[in-house]
C-alpha cells in the first residue's frame, strides 16, 4: 500500500470522530509533503527546528507547520522565523513560556500553544502566564502515551481542572484540543477523548 492510500484510509477512518490529522513529516522527503499538501493535507508536525524551517521555506507557505519536539531555548528565534508556523504543541516549562513571550514581543506576532504534559500538574501551573500574555495563544495540551491508558487519563483530569478554574479555558469549548495519539496507539486516545493525532511511520513506513 502506498502512503497516499495509507494516508487516505487513515483520514477515512477518522472522519466520523472529529480527530484532525496531523502529519508527522521526520526524514521524509519534501515532494511526499507536497503530494499529501495537494490532495488536501493542510497540517504537518516537525520535531527538529532545522528541518521544519528548511522544508517551511520550500513548500507552499498555506501548509500549518506544527513544533511537536522539544524546544531548547537556543532555538526559538530559528522557530520563530518561519511565517507558517501554527502552533508550538511541546511547550514545557515556565522557562520557555517566558522566552518565548518575549521573542513573539519583540517580533510582534502571535502563536497557537499547546501544554505538552508528562506525568503532574505542575507542567500546567503557567498556564496563567500565557492567558495573560498578548503574543501565546493556549489552545489546548498535548502528551506522549507510554503504552497505556493511564497518561490518556492524566490528561483528561487536567483539562477538567483547568476548565474548573480558567473561564478562558471553558471559552474554548470543543476547540480545547487534545493532542494525543501516534501512530501507537490513536486508537486508543481517539477512544479516550484525542481530538488531535500525531501521525507519521504509520503513514510513510
Amino acid at each position: 500500500m502506498s502512503y497516499i492510500e495509507k494516508w487516505l484510509e487513515l483520514r477515512n477512518e477518522i472522519e466520523n470522530f472529529g480527530v484532525e490529522l496531523l502529519v508527522v513529516t521526520k526524514n521524509c522527503e519534501k515532494t511526499l509533503i507536497n503530494e499529501l499538501y495537494k490532495l488536501g493535507q493542510i497540517n504537518f508536525g516537525e520535531n527538529r527546528v532545522q528541518e521544519l524551517y528548511e522544508k517551511s521555506r520550500e513548500l507552499d507557505s498555506t501548509i500549518k507547520w506544527h513544533f511537536i519536539g522539544h524546544l531548547q531555548s537556543n532555538k526559538c528565534g530559528k522557530l520563530l522565523e518561519v511565517p507558517n508556523l501554527y502552533m508550538i504543541q511541546s511547550l514545557d516549562s515556565l522557562e520557555l513560556c517566558n522566552l518565548l513571550i518575549l521573542k513573539t514581543e519583540k517580533l510582534n506576532r502571535e502563536i497557537n500553544v499547546l501544554i505538552q504534559v508528562n506525568t503532574t500538574l505542575k507542567q500546567t501551573q503557567y498556564v496563567t502566564r500565557i492567558l495573560e500574555s498578548q503574543r501565546l495563544k493556549f489552545c489546548g495540551l498535548m502528551t506522549i502515551g507510554d503504552g497505556g491508558i493511564e497518561c490518556f487519563q492524566r490528561l483528561n483530569m487536567i483539562k477538567n481542572v483547568l476548565m474548573e478554574q480558567f473561564i478562558q479555558c471553558r471559552g474554548l469549548g470543543n476547540e480545547f484540543i487534545m493532542s494525543m495519539g501516534m501512530s501507537n496507539d490513536y486508537k486508543l486516545a481517539i477512544q479516550m477523548g484525542s481530538n488531535h493525532i500525531r501521525i507519521g511511520s504509520l503513514i510513510f513506513n
